[in-house]
């Protein structure tokens, strides 16, 4: 979120009373409203006013009645570029506020519009996704503040601290750019976690100490290699079936390198299952050209099964 100069600085504590929201839930029993093809709430678009699956598009109206207990109680939460612009709106009526995601940027030459108008100063506040913070460069903006900097922190990915850092660092360097100064607000629940420590130093080689440290201690990269695994196919029974069995042969030859499987954070998307294997191997001990002919064997000869014949396997090496 961006903002020119002349900030009210009680934005901040206003916001924090406030809630935004973007996902259905029912208040009596709890229930999220699902896609029904994937493992994702649907999240709610006002222009539409639809529910959408980021995954694999199914839409559906707004629902007024929980699906699983039939109650009429259905609340809204979570974090949504358009409720963020309303409840901001309705803070500065004064203020002219814009959005900028992906829905705005299916129409077209809308970014090239929200960039000029941002240039000419007809725009004092820009509300949008992580898109806004790379690669603009606006000579007014002196403010910027980060909404739910924890999302990120929590995902399931040894580099998420990592990418964290960089993206607040990218966002960071939108507010102040030339002789103006700028200030930077970032929303947490952890605010002892050290990354916003190394944030406000702008320190990167203590926060690269700090991170190395941890990756030679567990054994991530760039001390090993990783390979993901991935398998999926329509019968969720067949998908865990398939992946516990190549992890079983997997740990014959790397029994302390081979994780899973488990599901993804996504374990169902489109009516497709998903389970995820990792395996880690340090090139000293084992060669890259071992494992790349011992996975080949293992996919060939699982696939080769008449019950796994539609099973599919993604083997990734040095996931990103």
């Amino acid at each position: 979120m961006f903002h020119r100069s002349g900030w009210n600085d009680n934005f901040p504590r206003q916001l924090d009373g406030g809630r935004v929201r973007d996902v259905q839930q029912c208040s009596t029993c709890g229930k999220l409203v699902e896609c029904p093809k994937c493992d994702v709430s649907l999240n709610y678009h006002k222009g539409t006013q639809n529910l959408v699956c980021h995954y694999c598009g199914y839409q559906e109206k707004s629902v007024s009645h929980c699906k699983a207990c039939g109650s009429e109680e259905i609340s809204m939460l979570g974090f949504g570029t358009e409720k963020v612009e309303e409840d901001i709106q309705a803070l500065f009526p004064d203020f002219k506020v814009e959005r900028l995601d992906q829905d705005v940027t299916k129409k077209k030459s809308a970014f090239k519009d929200i960039f000029k108008s941002m240039e000419e100063g007809k725009v004092d506040i820009l509300v949008g996704t992580q898109m806004i913070s790379k690669g603009l460069d606006f000579e007014n903006v002196t403010l910027v503040g980060v909404l739910n900097a924890d999302q990120s922190l929590s995902w399931t990915d040894f580099r998420a601290v990592e990418r964290t850092f960089q993206q607040l660092m990218q966002v960071s360097g939108r507010a102040g750019r030339h002789a103006k100064k700028g200030k930077v607000l970032i929303q947490t629940r952890q605010p002892k976690h050290p990354i916003f420590s190394f944030l406000k130093k702008q320190h990167f080689p203590s926060f690269y100490e700090w991170q190395i440290a941890e990756r030679r201690e567990f054994g991530y990269p760039p001390f090993s290699k990783m390979i993901l695994i991935t398998l999926s196919g329509k019968k969720e029974e067949i998908v865990v079936e398939a992946s516990e069995l190549m992890a079983k042969k997997l740990r014959l030859t790397l029994p302390k390198g081979t994780l899973g499987p488990v599901p993804p954070p996504v374990s169902k998307i489109n009516n497709r299952y998903y389970r995820q294997i990792q395996v880690k191997y340090h090139i000293e001990k084992i060669k890259p050209q071992t494992i790349k002919a011992h996975l080949h064997d293992l996919q060939k000869a699982l696939q080769g099964a008449p019950i796994f014949k539609s099973i599919f396997i993604s083997i990734d090496v040095d996931p990103t």
